[in-house]
């Protein structure tokens, strides 16, 4: 039965909530050490994000979180004598296991070169179609909007579901290895659900309304938008369908001409490296370069 008491506890339904889905990147002052602390400037610095470190053992680098839980600077109202840009993504535009200087924003901002720029991102691990959109507008009804907002998309397997034990929204996914290894792994029960109910289908024309909205949404605020995905199995599904601001995924693994770190793959060994955040980047630009 619905609890309407309940319901109203429920931050997720606030239409002015806005975060990262997965973690809250809260430390009690109790649980800080030497390499998890919080700067004069109220953000998290800490080198602890989930990483599994399989590169290099003992990375060099730190995740700076600002307070709403974004590998972002902190959030404040879009400064209309500024050209305001908003990134967002799941865990590859988070730059998971990779430094601040080699996530795809960064390599997009030193591409345009413009002098009165302000960038604020809201990737989150774990991200789905449904909360990277979320996010998007709660953070324009927030703060106002921006000029161009970016987003590269996660695959469609992906949801933001009610967990009734922690009486909270979080992200899950579909996978069958959530049910062959649920006692091992201690997978949470919503996982499981999820993969049970899920139908790709069904996920895929979810994916399709968010975007439709997404791209009138913007057209509407006179926001130039400019999207994709890093699935290559959702490519030819996006071309066919005449979106307006899709962009094609072109990427090719070349030479590290610039010497970068991480090319082949992320520390964790399991995202996309500074070959494909270097191309994305600058593929971006280019294109709102052209427009």
């Amino acid at each position: 039965m619905f609890d309407y008491n309940n319901f109203c506890k429920i931050k997720e339904y606030n239409s002015s909530w806005i975060g990262p889905g997965e973690r809250e990147f809260c430390l009690l002052p109790t649980t800080l050490n030497k390499n998890s602390y919080y700067d004069d400037q109220g953000y998290l610095i800490t080198d602890s994000v989930g990483d599994l470190r399989s590169i290099n053992k003992k990375i060099d680098f730190t995740y700076k979180i600002n307070k709403h839980g974004f590998r972002s600077n902190h959030f404040k109202p879009v400064d209309s004598e500024k050209i305001t840009i908003l990134t967002a993504g799941c865990s590859h535009s988070f730059g998971e296991a990779l430094p601040e200087e080699l996530r795809w924003q960064n390599f997009l901002l030193k591409s345009l070169k413009y002098s009165n720029l302000e960038w604020f991102d809201v990737s989150s691990m774990g991200a789905s179609f449904r909360l990277v959109t979320r996010n998007v507008i709660s953070f324009i009804r927030n703060y106002g909007k921006p000029n161009y907002v970016f987003i590269v998309f996660p695959d469609v397997a992906r949801d933001f579901m009610f967990n009734d034990k922690e009486n909270k929204f979080n992200n899950v996914n579909s996978n069958t290895r959530h049910i062959i290894k649920q006692k091992e792994h201690n997978i949470p029960q919503n996982f499981i659900d999820y993969t049970l109910s899920f139908n790709y289908y069904d996920a895929l024309m979810k994916a399709i309304e968010y975007i439709w909205y997404l791209e009138e949404f913007c057209k509407t605020l006179n926001i130039k938008l400019y999207w994709t995905s890093w699935d290559n199995g959702l490519e030819e599904i996006f071309k066919n369908l005449n979106f307006k601001n899709f962009v094609e995924q072109k990427w090719q693994h070349g030479l590290n001409i610039d010497n970068l770190e991480y090319w082949d793959m992320a520390n964790d060994n399991l995202h996309r490296g500074s070959s494909w955040t270097s191309w994305q980047g600058k593929s971006f630009s280019e294109v709102m370069l052209n427009d």
